[in-house]
């Protein structure tokens, strides 16, 4: 009877989301199924950053990328933690695992990175005139700047929120 023995069931998981500035930790799941580790790479798009080969003095390897700075005590052969996260390290983050000699048998698996600027102010409300009376078209713009992504944003008159379109008629 022959045991055949390979990689399989690779998962990566990168929270979608992260504010400028935060620190994000990203994990490779994987299960080796009697195979050994022979790496684990991380990419940003197609840049290698980040390799782990437990055979090799020292294991771990890192490499220059733009946006990513790795905390080198909290990562390992199933997580990476990036540092100091820029609008600039958003991306696609792919970890790529392999299996060791006789196989090399190699899957990878991608995950999205989005770095989030949240607005400093309130938003800005320009209207054509200071007041208005009941039965009045009222033309106005709110702003909200240095947002990413852009920020969504909502009107409400007397608490009741305006159609998508802008136009509502009040009484």
């Amino acid at each position: 009877m022959w045991m055949i023995a390979a990689l399989r069931d690779v998962q990566v998981s990168v929270p979608p989301a992260v504010r400028r500035g935060d620190t994000a930790t990203l994990h490779c799941y994987y299960d080796m199924d009697g195979e050994s580790l022979y790496s684990v790479k991380w990419y940003k798009g197609r840049r290698e950053f980040y390799r782990y080969t437990p055979k090799e003095s020292p294991p771990m390897k890192i490499f220059p990328a733009q946006g990513v700075q790795v905390k080198r005590t909290a990562s390992n052969e199933s997580q990476l933690t990036l540092l100091g996260l820029s609008l600039a390290s958003s991306g696609k983050y792919s970890c790529e695992v392999s299996a060791d000699a006789p196989s090399f048998h190699t899957m990878i698996v991608t995950g999205d990175l989005e770095v989030c600027e949240i607005p400093k102010h309130v938003p800005s409300i320009h209207a054509m005139r200071s007041r208005y009376r009941v039965g009045d078209i009222v033309r106005g713009n709110c702003t909200s700047h240095n947002s990413r992504p852009p920020a969504n944003l909502t009107w409400y008159i007397n608490e009741a929120q305006v159609g998508a379109t802008g136009d509502q008629g009040w009484e």
